[in-house]
């Protein structure tokens, strides 16, 4: 830092800096947020935004670059999503003479740390890695800040191939590697998987105690179970540690979130590694990485984005367990035998919002006043569906999912009674909710009515009949009498101001109603605050079972998708065999078959135990690779749960599954 005298903003500029050295700083100065030096040259360039100049510091112009407040969001997202990190450091204090205002860092955005919606794919998980490379095992730890749920596994070292799999079934937005030798020597291999990488720091040491230690934070916030299963898996307990230490720093709220900790093995759903989830065209097709002409794109038949990010979920995982797949499948006949049960069904479901978010933006103190109205509605819907799932949707699947959907008529009737619909009305806070938010609304309405009746009933006290009151800004409110009438003033009229002919009096009751009524105008956006971050406070404490509402939500919307997909494709279930054989009679590609609107020509495949191998021939172009990826998509979509496209499907649990694909596939 040059030692010339610098200005109080640079000096709090550059703190900020040395703090955060590898992120854009957003500098609130008024109604704007300032970059500068080298982070205006980066953002003015990939934002296309002008690159002005503001002082000097070491004799040189000073590089600079803004974005109104209102925009920041807008700009944030686009650095966001070019692989930049952010950092908001806002006024927190008013400008006042002689004063400087005070700043400090409220938000980090990085790439797998977002939790606002703006921010964040509506129909696609948003995970960040925490990856800790031992000598014998590497450690994983998939992060979803909103929802909180932490994935915990390991693999063996040197395992590239397990390791892709892992990658491509969760896909982060950002990767975080410790910042030491080991673990930096894989920065190379993510960035060039296209991951966004992050360097920590964690703070070791033997004095658990410390506040900055990683292993106080998971002591405090985990289970003794979940603890002691840490401390059998040091590679794990090492990679939570870099977890925390990594959100400590730049999203302590969510940090704060995490109490639990889901561990898996790889083997514990159908092995899918990256070439074959790649190949499969499972949910990014492979001529632009987008959508189109995917399993998920003709899958996903769900009407809220958290099933359809649930059904992205199974379809990455799906499931090696017979009894839990025949679960799913039980569920989606249910719905398919019961057209009226799967229409109402649908029905339901497409008046709910988001709940899996809204409760992690509540949860974050970051929810706006839509995510409390999208709760309250979706909490008024879900007596409905429980109700009409436990009289006609009998299945185990089902009755589960319902028994989690928490139904809480104390917080509707809250959110009725605090929160305003009515947006004409410009209030977040209902009428009639707080009795000195009310009182202060009244007074601004009917300030002047009030004053009018004040001046009324002066008028009768006094028997003066000129007497008015009038306000002016250098006097505020005050009581004007003509200089005959001025005999007739009462002992309490306090005189104010004499003129030629009139005089000016104040009295008590006149000069509370105006405090009341100025302060009126003062507070009133204030006290709504202070109402309204109440009505927060007391939804957060609801918290925990929205999240358990939001995740039955997000199934019975997955397994409704399924259902409406099989009834919609005339899909049949599949028969789950303990023996190794696939028989499929009249089997379709799932996305082949929608891309030719339903015309294509059925197929059969029968792999018995006297035929386990079958080398399929032919030429180019002649429907070798649709055929081989038909039966593997089958497959797929029966282990997560669905019905599959064929008159009739007889299939194994596979714990693992292999494809290729040819030189110049693009088979939708």
């Amino acid at each position: 830092m040059t030692t010339e005298k610098l200005t109080p903003l640079m000096v709090q500029y550059f703190a900020v800096k040395e703090e955060h050295p590898d992120v854009l700083i957003f500098f609130q100065v008024g109604d704007f947020y300032e970059l500068f030096f080298e982070d205006a040259k980066i953002a003015s360039a990939f934002l296309a935004i002008t690159l002005t100049k503001r002082g000097k510091c070491k004799g040189e112009d000073v590089p600079l670059c803004g974005v109104p407040l209102h925009a920041g969001n807008h700009y944030i997202a686009k650095l966001v999503r070019g692989g930049f990190r952010v950092a908001i450091c806002d006024q927190m204090t008013k400008p006042q003479p002689g004063q400087v205002v005070e700043r400090k860092v409220t938000k980090v955005f990085t790439p797998g740390t977002l939790t606002d919606s703006v921010l964040l794919d509506d129909k696609n998980p948003s995970y960040i890695l925490s990856f800790q490379p031992g000598e014998k095992a590497w450690g994983l730890v998939f992060t979803e800040l909103l929802t909180s749920q932490v994935f915990a596994t390991s693999i063996t070292a040197e395992e590239y191939r397990a390791l892709g799999g892992e990658l491509t079934r969760f896909f982060p937005d950002e990767v975080v590697l410790e910042d030491i030798a080991r673990a930096r020597g894989f920065r190379n291999f993510f960035s060039k998987s296209g991951y966004s990488v992050s360097l920590a720091h964690v703070e070791r040491g033997e004095d658990i105690a410390g506040p900055n230690i990683p292993k106080a934070l998971l002591e405090q916030q985990l289970s003794k179970d979940t603890l002691r299963i840490l401390s059998d898996n040091p590679v794990i307990e090492a990679t939570m540690e870099l977890l925390y230490s990594y959100l400590k720093k730049n999203n302590e709220e969510a940090l704060s979130q995490i109490k639990e900790v889901q561990f898996y093995r790889p083997e514990d759903f159908l092995v899918l590694d990256a070439a074959t989830q790649k190949n499969l065209e499972i949910v990014r097709n492979n001529v632009d990485g987008g959508r189109k002409n995917t399993l998920i794109s003709v899958a996903d038949k769900a009407c809220s984005p958290m099933g359809s990010r649930m059904i992205k979920k199974w379809l990455l995982r799906p499931l090696v367990q017979k009894k839990a797949i025949e679960r799913r499948h039980a569920a989606v006949e249910k719905l398919t035998t019961s057209t009226e049960l799967l229409s109402r069904i649908s029905d339901f479901l497409k008046q709910v919002s988001d709940l899996e978010r809204i409760s992690g933006r509540i949860a974050f103190g970051r929810a706006m006043l839509q995510d409390y109205l999208g709760l309250k509605s979706t909490l008024r819907i879900i007596p409905e569906i429980v109700g009409e799932i436990e009289e006609h949707g009998r299945s185990e699947f089902l009755l589960s999912v319902s028994q989690g959907m928490l139904q809480v008529p104390e917080l509707v009737e809250f959110l009725e009674a605090s929160l305003n619909e009515n947006r004409e009305y410009g209030h977040n806070i209902k009428k009639g909710f707080d009795f000195e938010l009310d009182r202060f609304r009244e007074l601004v309405a009917n300030g002047q009515n009030e004053v009018s009746k004040l001046e009324q009933r002066e008028i009768e006290r006094t028997g003066i009949g000129s007497l008015k009151i009038r306000y002016t800004d250098l006097f505020g409110y005050s009581i004007e009498v003509t200089k005959p009438n001025l005999k007739s003033v009462p002992d309490d009229f306090i005189l104010q101001q004499s003129l030629s002919n009139k005089s000016r009096f104040v009295t008590p009751e006149l000069k509370k109603l105006e405090s009341e009524i100025l302060t009126a105008r003062e507070k009133i956006d204030e006290v709504e605050s202070e109402v309204y971050e109440r009505v927060k406070a007391e939804v957060a404490q609801h918290v925990t079972a929205l999240r358990q509402t939001a995740q039955s939500l997000a199934q019975l919307d997955a397994i409704h998708g399924f259902a409406r997909l099989a009834y919609d494709n005339c899909y049949v279930r599949p028969k789950i065999s303990e023996e190794h054989a696939i028989e499929i009679e009249e089997g379709r590609h799932p996305v082949v078959e929608v891309a030719l609107d339903g015309k294509f020509i059925a197929n059969d495949t029968h792999l018995l135990d006297d035929s386990k191998l079958w080398i399929i021939t032919g030429p180019n172009m002649g429907g070798k690779s649709t055929y081989l990826r038909q039966v593997a998509l089958i497959a797929i979509l029966s282990q997560a749960g669905s019905f599959v496209p064929a008159s009739s499907a007889k299939l194994p649990v596979l714990d693992r599954v292999f494809t290729r694909i040819g030189s110049g596939d693009n088979l939708a």
